[in-house]
């Protein structure tokens, strides 16, 4: 079964249940969440591994984590954590901000394309502007 997941243009190959072994990164040039998309200049890789009974997806570099039932639920919602991390982060004062929110910002800025900004989607229109 494949199903394409709109809101972080994520594709799911299967539905895991009972034991599940490593999974490994997942590449993401663009982050898909709340409506927007944010360019990166350079794909990151996310771990994506299977712990206590549910999907983890984790960029411990700037400490974004997304948890789901599925591998496609743990990437939708790390999507979402990112854009809010993103947003609650790249404006901020660093006089406001602890020695590891100034770090994680530093990465951000460096990561996302200031030049192009978060486009708008269409839901269920993946990689469709609106």
């Amino acid at each position: 079964m494949t199903t394409m997941f709109a809101d972080c243009g994520v594709q799911e190959t299967l539905i895991t249940r009972g034991t599940v072994p490593p999974r490994g990164p997942a590449v993401l040039d663009e982050i898909w969440s709340l409506g927007r998309v944010l360019r990166l200049r350079e794909a990151v890789q996310a771990d994506l591994y299977w712990e206590d009974n549910h999907w983890v997806c984790e960029l411990a570099s700037i400490r974004v984590m997304g948890f789901g039932e599925t591998e496609a639920k743990a990437l939708e919602d790390f999507c979402e954590d990112f854009i809010v991390t993103y947003d609650g982060l790249v404006d901020e004062e660093d006089d406001s901000l602890t020695a590891d929110a100034r770090s994680a910002k530093r990465r951000l800025q460096r990561l996302v394309w200031p030049d192009a900004p978060a486009r708008a989607t269409c839901p269920g229109l993946v990689g469709m502007g609106c």
